[in-house]
């Protein structure tokens, strides 16, 4: 189970890397960061815009999540979106790695006491 834990932290961190390259590669050549940020995510690829609305509202069941989070969010300029993206990102996956890593060490030191 702590294994899991640590992809899935890895992941998460891997995320704020790759929307913090992405901000730096839109600052120096990309759309700019203070549009809006559903418009430049249909700038990139619409498609999965689409995709995401539909996910959201029809197999997660929750429209009132689309219409009142996930709008506000799409509203907001690009750079306040991915920063709050970035931060999300690096904190919930520090978060799931000091678990696990404190899980394990719990197990190790558990079972040094057994040995002696």
């Amino acid at each position: 189970m702590a294994r899991i834990v640590q992809i899935f932290g890895w992941a998460f961190l891997l995320l704020g890397v790759m929307t913090g390259g992405l901000m730096g590669i839109m600052a120096v050549n990309g759309p700019p960061l203070t549009d809006k940020a559903g418009a430049v995510w249909n700038k990139f690829h619409g498609f999965s815009l689409m995709q995401f609305q539909v996910f959201v509202q029809r197999t997660l069941g929750m429209p009132d999540l689309w219409d009142n989070y996930v709008v506000l969010a799409l509203q907001a300029p690009a750079w306040l979106s991915m920063t709050g993206i970035v931060v999300a990102s690096f904190i919930l996956g520090a978060l799931l790695l000091l678990s696990a890593r404190s899980r394990r060490r719990a197990g190790i030191i558990h079972q040094s006491g057994h040995m002696s």
